[in-house]
């Protein structure tokens, strides 16, 4: 074999190499079908009309590339745990979790695993410390209570009572407010599972303050309170946060008023989802906001897989390094968590 024979035949090994390498590489990285997103989420207890509007705005994002597989929590953190479990024995390392809670007792798992989650409801701020293994797309507690803080102090000499469902968010929320508000005289805290909430009512009714700072998250139980403050003829003045501005109904609807900020998005896009869910779905979204950012971050996902395939740490990267999607765009921190939420919060008297 000649000189020139050796190096031909050396170059055509050499070919055949990088090929097969690419060939691996390319199989490794592309998921043989649609990569699973494991969804955990409330479809059962108090909380389950969140999880049917994240099923809807899932389904709205038609997703090409994605294919969700949902497990119920109850936004309980055992439920979550197992509900993660039974997931990562289908091959899911991709998660989106509805529940504060759930995300906070699934992080380090998540983290030890090197899987993702995603999510565009959960809001405590506690969410803050688990590092970027949790995306979240929304503005949490504290970007919340920060505007809230800031109407409480320019009512001066004023006394507040302070009212908040004893949940993840609500309790960090509450925590905020309580740090920087010198004149709550009272604080009182609640279950979504109580029966009545009389009690409670009539001593805030008695505190005789100026305003009840009011912290909800369930709306089943925020209706039966607003029920209940009208039977005690109760109209002390609310400053309600975002939860309160969401729902479906108002206090005004039960003779009371105040202040709430609206968590809200603005454009064509945002109109245009709404409008298909109710024209799909036959009702309006309970969670408009929340449901929207929820179709967003799924389908931007959707468009990253075929440049990242099932690499879950390309995908986190994707996504940190800033991303668009049909109702909004998206800048995170290092940690994880969106920035610029100002332009979210809409102030609303009712």
């Amino acid at each position: 074999m000649n000189k020139n024979t050796k190096i031909i035949w050396g170059l055509i090994i050499i070919i055949a190499l990088i090929v097969i390498v690419t060939t691996v590489r390319r199989n490794s990285e592309t998921p043989s079908g649609p990569l699973k997103i494991g969804v955990i989420a409330p479809s059962s207890g108090p909380y389950a009309i969140m999880n049917e509007g994240i099923q809807h705005a899932i389904y709205l994002a038609s997703s090409t590339h994605l294919t969700a597989v949902y497990q119920d929590d109850q936004c309980d953190t055992k439920d979550a745990i197992s509900a993660y479990n039974l997931l990562k024995q289908q091959d899911v390392r991709l998660f989106y979790v509805a529940c504060s809670g759930s995300v906070m007792a699934l992080a380090p798992l998540v983290k030890q695993n090197g899987d993702l989650i995603i999510t565009a409801y959960a809001g405590s701020a506690a969410i803050r410390e688990t590092g970027p293994e949790v995306i979240r797309f929304i503005p949490d507690a504290l970007s919340v209570t920060d505007v809230m803080n800031d109407y409480v102090k320019d009512q001066i000499g004023k006394r507040f009572v302070l009212l908040y469902e004893n949940q993840d968010y609500a309790k960090s929320a509450a925590d905020a407010i309580a740090s920087s508000s010198a004149n709550i005289i009272e604080t009182e805290s609640y279950s979504s599972s109580d029966n009545s909430y009389l009690t409670i009512l009539t001593k805030i009714k008695a505190a005789k303050a100026d305003y009840v700072i009011w912290i909800p998250t369930s709306d089943v139980a925020a209706q039966k309170i607003l029920k209940e403050m009208k039977t005690l003829s109760l109209t002390t003045p609310i400053i309600g946060d975002v939860n309160l501005c969401g729902y479906s109904f108002s206090p005004k609807d039960f003779g009371i008023h105040g202040v709430c900020w609206n968590a809200e998005l603005s454009g064509d896009a945002y109109n245009q989802f709404k409008s298909a869910f109710k024209s799909t779905f036959g009702v309006d979204s309970q969670y408009p906001f929340y449901d929207a950012i929820t179709y967003d971050s799924v389908k931007i996902i959707d468009a990253l897989i075929p440049r990242v395939g099932n690499d879950i740490a390309m995908l986190k990267t994707k996504l940190l390094a800033g991303v668009s999607g049909e109702v909004s765009s998206y800048n995170f921190d290092s940690n994880g968590e969106v920035q610029d939420v100002g332009k979210y919060l809409t102030k609303v008297e009712f």
